[in-house]
Order: C-alpha cells, then structure tokens, then sequence
C-alpha cells in the first residue's frame, strides 16, 4: 500500500491470483487500511513498465485531483 492506494506486484508464486471475472479481489485487511467497501468501484491503473497494478479508491482520487487543481490555480497567479 502507498498513501490511500493499493500496488499489486504479480507474483507467479504468490496466494492470489487474478481470474476472467471484471474485478479484483482484495483481502478485507487490505481494503480496510485503504477505506475501500467491498462492491466500492475503484479506478485500476495498469504500468507494465514496473509490472504492477494499482488499486485508487475514489477518496484517493479527490484528493489527487484537488492537489492537481491546487497547483493550476498557483499557476495562473504567478503570471
């Protein structure tokens, strides 16, 4: 886990694994830490340059996008 998201590292040898179905599965411990309810719709990042998957909550994705927009209105004063 990173701040209020989740990254998933594949590993062949590891307890889970990732199925045909449309959604991931998560520990209850790990959502839990992150504030994410089972059936919460998550937005899934895939960067295969690093070969993970990260897993942000909708509450991580408010509070990026008011940091982002934060910055552009520091922007436009510093014109």
């Amino acid at each position: 886990m990173v701040d209020a998201s989740v990254v998933i590292h594949r590993e062949p040898t590891g307890a889970f694994g990732m199925g045909t179905k449309p959604y991931v599965m998560l520990p209850a411990v790990v959502r839990h830490r992150v504030g994410i309810a089972a059936g919460d719709q998550v937005l899934l990042v895939a960067d295969p340059n690093y070969d993970v998957l990260v897993v942000h909550p909708l509450a991580a994705l408010d509070t990026m996008i008011t940091a982002y927009h934060a910055t552009l209105s520091q922007g436009r004063e510093s014109r």
